[in-house]
Protein backbone atom coordinates (compact mmCIF):
# COMPACT_ATOMS: atom_id res chain seq x y z
CA UNK A 1 0.00 0.00 0.00
CA UNK A 2 2.95 2.28 0.53
CA UNK A 3 3.68 1.92 -3.19
CA UNK A 4 0.11 3.05 -3.82
CA UNK A 5 0.71 6.30 -1.96
CA UNK A 6 -0.46 5.48 1.55
CA UNK A 7 1.44 7.50 4.12
CA UNK A 8 0.39 5.19 6.97
CA UNK A 9 0.55 1.88 5.13
CA UNK A 10 1.38 -0.16 8.24
CA UNK A 11 -1.57 1.27 10.20
CA UNK A 12 -3.93 0.82 7.27
CA UNK A 13 -2.77 -2.78 6.78
CA UNK A 14 -3.48 -3.51 10.45
CA UNK A 15 -6.98 -2.01 10.09
CA UNK A 16 -7.67 -4.10 6.99
CA UNK A 17 -6.62 -7.28 8.77
CA UNK A 18 -8.72 -6.46 11.83
CA UNK A 19 -11.78 -5.63 9.69
CA UNK A 20 -11.48 -8.80 7.58
CA UNK A 21 -14.25 -11.37 7.90
CA UNK A 22 -12.73 -14.05 5.67
CA UNK A 23 -9.13 -15.10 4.95
CA UNK A 24 -9.24 -13.53 1.48
CA UNK A 25 -10.57 -10.17 2.63
CA UNK A 26 -7.27 -8.45 3.52
CA UNK A 27 -5.85 -8.98 0.04
CA UNK A 28 -9.06 -7.83 -1.66
CA UNK A 29 -9.32 -4.83 0.65
CA UNK A 30 -5.68 -3.89 0.04
CA UNK A 31 -6.29 -3.95 -3.73
CA UNK A 32 -9.28 -1.63 -3.30
CA UNK A 33 -7.23 0.73 -1.15
CA UNK A 34 -4.31 0.80 -3.59
CA UNK A 35 -6.82 1.54 -6.36
CA UNK A 36 -7.76 4.70 -4.47
CA UNK A 37 -10.91 3.74 -2.61
CA UNK A 38 -11.12 5.61 0.72
CA UNK A 39 -10.08 3.47 3.68
CA UNK A 40 -13.37 4.14 5.46
CA UNK A 41 -15.34 2.68 2.56
CA UNK A 42 -13.05 -0.34 2.35
CA UNK A 43 -13.46 -1.26 6.03
CA UNK A 44 -17.02 0.08 6.26
CA UNK A 45 -16.62 2.37 9.28
CA UNK A 46 -14.71 5.21 10.94
CA UNK A 47 -14.34 6.63 14.44
CA UNK A 48 -15.94 10.04 15.01
CA UNK A 49 -16.44 11.71 18.39
CA UNK A 50 -15.70 8.39 20.10
CA UNK A 51 -18.45 6.67 18.10
CA UNK A 52 -17.98 3.97 15.50
CA UNK A 53 -19.84 5.33 12.46
CA UNK A 54 -20.68 2.89 9.68
CA UNK A 55 -20.32 4.24 6.14
CA UNK A 56 -21.02 3.06 2.62
CA UNK A 57 -19.95 4.61 -0.67
CA UNK A 58 -21.91 7.80 -1.22
CA UNK A 59 -22.16 8.50 2.51
CA UNK A 60 -20.25 11.48 3.89
CA UNK A 61 -17.23 10.25 5.84
CA UNK A 62 -16.89 12.33 9.01
CA UNK A 63 -13.33 13.52 9.58
CA UNK A 64 -11.41 14.02 12.80
CA UNK A 65 -10.84 17.67 11.92
CA UNK A 66 -14.61 18.34 12.13
CA UNK A 67 -15.02 16.89 15.64
CA UNK A 68 -14.27 20.33 17.07
CA UNK A 69 -17.29 21.77 15.25
CA UNK A 70 -19.53 19.05 16.68
CA UNK A 71 -18.24 19.66 20.19
CA UNK A 72 -18.78 23.40 19.88
CA UNK A 73 -22.30 22.95 18.55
Amino acid sequence: MAAGGSVYADREAALLVSAAETPGDPERMARERVAGRPLEYVIGWTWFCQLKIFVDPGVFVPRVRTEFLVQEA
